[in-house]
């Protein structure tokens, strides 16, 4: 998903040039892993990559989600939105995790 979200922005004529290196994707990858270890798991999730694309979306402002949810996702619902809209925009299987 890391990836699909890298090419994505590359893409994106809203993105700088400045923001669309390696770096930056390395850096959405660290932010997943850190996410992770909030939740005490040692490996990243579906969760934690959404997650991160809800984070990155708020900085960035792409326009990859029709209405930007919230950062903090309480209810499953919002997550389970998000996560459809997500794979669709990035032309990824979806998967009922």
């Amino acid at each position: 998903m890391f990836t699909a979200y890298y090419r994505y922005l590359r893409k994106s004529p809203v993105v700088p040039k400045e923001r669309k290196t390696v770096r930056m994707l390395e850096s959405i990858v660290r932010i997943g892993e850190a996410h992770a270890r909030l939740h005490f798991r040692d490996e990243v999730t579906i969760y934690d990559a959404v997650s991160v694309l809800v984070l990155m979306e708020h900085t960035l402002n792409t326009g990859l989600f029709d209405i930007l949810p919230d950062v903090l996702m309480l209810e499953i619902q919002e997550y389970q939105d998000a996560k459809q809209e997500v794979c669709f925009k990035l032309k990824l299987e979806y998967k009922d995790f």
